[in-house]
């Protein structure tokens, strides 16, 4: 009779009709029980209530149009900007947001947009109180996107019968095409000047031209207004702390209020002080972008919309004036009111500046519109390039590579990049075009076009390349002018990954790609944005663990992981190493991974604070492993990533198991004067030794019969053999290895290798007996001598 399984109870469970939801730690468990018969009855409930839900949104969508056009503009800009920054307070990752933290973030967004199609009926000052009314639209609008999240699934099922397919794969992605509406923040504070640098540079001639406004101009407005947006309201009241306590020493007898402000109208520092404060924190300042920026007029007034200028918004058929269809501030991120310029929305100009400056100044300059994609495309690989040498230095990096596509060179195709790094080959698609920003309600077809070219052409393409690459044992690459700048033999690669990188950031659905069945990915290719792999390159301090991870999310996309984040990516590989193996442990298909990303943008958020000091997350690594792999890391040796992705493949018990037995080898070694062999059967197969000052070496070729042995007695696949090398303080200053297998085995020295593997497994079992005080072995203990199999089916015998 088998052992009873142990229940394991969940943590929270959540039951409605027949879903379930329960919560194991980080794992979450969906579950629809639902029957034909409910589904049938559910989906012509919700049919029958579309026009009912159409109506509620658009009287919400009217109500709070009226409500916004009494209210004096810029002190509602103030108010909304505010509780945004309040929403925030204390929230370090986004899985910490509430549904009420994300509506609060909306609020301002669609505020200043509806202001931008709208002309204001009030003319009262900015002094006035109209606080009733903000928190009177403020509620309206935690209404309208509460409504609206429940809208998707009216819409979906209303519009499923028009739909091109019934495929419920393709439905979902529908719904989750919506709810990505509500995603802001494609990069970490600490990336988006960089980001914008890399990307504008190549076109300085051209701002410089259309807009009179140079690069440097331009970033050190970004970063004035960034450092006002995010942190201004605390400055803001440090000054006022910093004014009180000059006050407390130059005040001295004060009779009432009067004297009071004398004293801070006489003194200019004072007096400055407080007009600072004053015009940050009760008025505009914080948001004035002739005080924060000295950009041109001519640049201001192109990304600015004045009030009601934009004229179609709420005039559109479909869906007019609701939060989902783009809204004005996505095309002009900036507002203008009495004749200055406003910025007070973070998300929507960092995320959006780009592809703004991008359209506005090819629509002004027709011309330019062809030279910016070449040169797009070109800086956009360049920033790849850049990142990969500082994720992998010294890998070598082919650009813009041609090949022919029969046996002429008649007719080439193309691929970007080429990755080499030890016995690792990178192939490389960039796709530099932009993501469709169309509304998925009105045209959920662009959204997935937008996919097919910017990811599905990429895995083809990739294959493409690997094909031609395998053609012959060695093939030529090509520059444009089909000139010869390499030869590529491809048996000298271990581990091939095949690879899209896009510019535009698409996380919710690039990160699990590969389960996007519409897209019909037929490779592995792992497709991440320039944004994460930025990320990458400031998480990873070591070529070896990059590598690591990147063979292990390779992995991912043949396997039951699917993530709506790149960065869940990582914080599962942190967490569980070899991470498809646990998801395909997993009885349920349908599990959320919550969570995993947190650390990482703890992390990032606190970097922007150069005064803090942060532990940089990243997988515990046992300090002798990591030695090794420090070691590698900066060593010429020849496929070193073999031994390196060997150790950190191992679990974290067989990874103490390897450094006990390294510091109990060199502990005994010492005793008896004498080197010995550490072995490891089962999963994990490697022969180590030790090699410290004083001791005799073991012949070379001993050990290699040794670890042969071990092959033929064990069938094994292929056995590790590792010689670490420590001085006389047991620190690690050299390193070999060798992988051996079945094949290295000579016929002629079979017989005596089996006899050498006999000897040894006596040896082992006898050992074994004596470190433990046995005289004999439990029939159903493995056996000691590494076979993996029971005493009683082994050496009993």
């Amino acid at each position: 009779m088998g052992k009873k399984q142990k229940v394991i109870k969940p943590d929270d469970y959540f039951e409605h009709g027949p879903f379930q939801i329960t919560r194991f730690g980080k794992l979450v468990y969906f579950q629809n029980n639902i029957t034909a018969e409910q589904h049938e009855e559910l989906m012509k409930k919700i049919e029958s209530s579309y026009d009912k839900q159409v109506s509620i949104i658009n009287s919400l969508v009217s109500d709070i149009r009226k409500l916004i056009i009494q209210c004096n503009p810029l002190s509602l800009l103030k108010y909304a900007h505010s509780r945004f920054i309040q929403s925030l307070i204390g929230i370090e990752s986004e899985v910490q947001l509430s549904k009420e933290n994300v509506h609060i973030g909306r609020e301002l967004e669609y505020i200043q947009s509806v202001l931008a199609a709208s002309t204001p009926l009030n003319s009262s000052n900015e002094l006035e109180d109209q606080s009733y009314v903000f928190f009177e639209i403020s509620d309206k609008i935690q209404q309208l996107y509460s409504v609206y999240e429940n809208f998707m699934y009216y819409y979906t099922v209303h519009h499923a019968k028009n739909m091109i397919t019934s495929d419920p794969d393709y439905i979902s992605f529908l719904i989750e095409a919506q709810a990505a509406n509500f995603h802001r923040g494609d990069r970490y504070a600490v990336h988006e000047i960089t980001h914008i640098k890399d990307l504008l540079t190549p076109h300085k001639d051209e701002l410089q031209k259309i807009f009179n406004i140079s690069v440097a101009q331009l970033l050190e407005g970004l970063q004035n207004i960034q450092q006002s947006l995010s942190q201004g309201m605390l400055q803001s009241m440090n000054k006022l702390e910093y004014l009180m306590e000059l006050f407390e020493q130059k005040k001295v007898d004060i009779v009432d209020q009067e004297d009071a402000l004398q004293i801070i109208e006489s003194d200019k520092e004072l007096k400055n002080l407080r007009d600072e404060f004053a015009e940050d924190f009760l008025g505009a300042g914080l948001h004035d972008l002739n005080k924060l920026t000295d950009w041109s007029q001519i640049f201001l007034e192109n990304l600015s919309w004045s009030l009601g200028q934009c004229n179609n918004y709420f005039t559109r058929n479909q869906f007019p004036g609701w939060p989902v269809i783009e809204m004005p501030i996505y095309r002009k991120p900036f507002i203008k009111i009495d004749q200055k310029y406003y910025c007070f929305d973070y998300y929507n100009v960092f995320d959006n500046i780009y592809r703004v400056i991008q359209k506005t100044i090819t629509d002004l300059d027709h011309d330019y519109k062809v030279k910016w994609k070449d040169i797009q495309a070109k800086a956009t690989e360049d920033i790849i390039i850049n990142l990969f040498k500082k994720l992998l230095p010294g890998c070598i990096v082919f650009q813009s590579n041609y090949y022919p596509i029969g046996t002429s060179l008649k007719q080439c195709a193309e691929n970007d990049l080429l990755v080499l790094y030890d016995n690792n080959l990178i192939i490389i698609e960039v796709k530099s075009g932009s993501y469709t920003y169309t509304s998925p309600m009105l045209d959920i077809e662009s959204h997935i076009k937008s996919l097919q070219t910017l990811i599905a052409k990429a895995d083809s393409q990739t294959e493409r390349t690997l094909k031609y690459l395998k053609s012959q044992e060695t093939v030529k690459i090509y520059n444009e002018q089909r000139i010869e700048k390499a030869t590529i033999r491809i048996s000298d690669f271990d581990e091939i990954t095949q690879m899209c990188i896009s510019l535009d950031n698409f996380n919710e659905f690039a990160a699990k790609a590969d389960k996007l069945k519409f897209l019909k990915m037929k490779n592995d290719t792992v497709s991440i944005a320039v944004d994460d792999l930025r990320v990458y390159s400031d998480l990873f301090d070591s070529p070896s663990v990059f590598l690591h991870f990147l063979k292990q999310r390779k992995l991912a996309t043949q396997s039951k992981v699917a993530l709506n984040d790149e960065l869940d990516h990582y914080g599962l590989y942190m967490s569980h190493n070899m991470y498809s193996i646990t998801a395909d442990q997993m009885d349920s298909d349908h599990i959320n991974w919550y969570g995993y990303r947190e650390k990482i943008d703890s992390y990032f958020a606190n970097l922007i604070n150069e005064n803090m000091k942060l532990i940089k997350p990243k997988q515990e690594i046992p300090r002798r492993i990591e030695e090794i792999i420090n070691y590698l890391d900066t060593s010429n040796i020849r496929k070193r990533t073999i031994l390196s992705t060997f150790l950190l493949d191992l679990s974290d018990e067989a990874r103490q198991w390897f450094c006990d037995a390294i510091n109990n080898t060199l502990i005994r070694q010492k005793e008896t004067k004498r080197m010995t062999i550490a072995s490891c059967f089962g999963e994990a197969n490697y022969s180590m030794c030790c090699h410290q000052p004083y001791l005799r070496e073991l012949e070379h070729q001993y050990v290699t019969d040794y670890a042969l042995a071990a092959i033929l007695q064990n069938q094994e696949s292929s056995r590790l053999v590792i010689h670490l090398y420590f001085n006389e303080k047991d620190i690690l200053y050299a390193i070999d290895f060798e992988l051996l297998t079945p094949a290295d085995i000579p016929s002629e020295k079979i017989d005596i290798l089996s006899q050498l593997a006999d000897e040894y497994a006596e040896s082992r079992i006898m050992s074994y007996k004596r470190q433990n005080g046995l005289q004999k072995i439990g029939r159903n203990d493995l056996c000691p001598c590494g076979s993996g199999k029971k005493y009683k089916k082994c050496h009993l015998r």
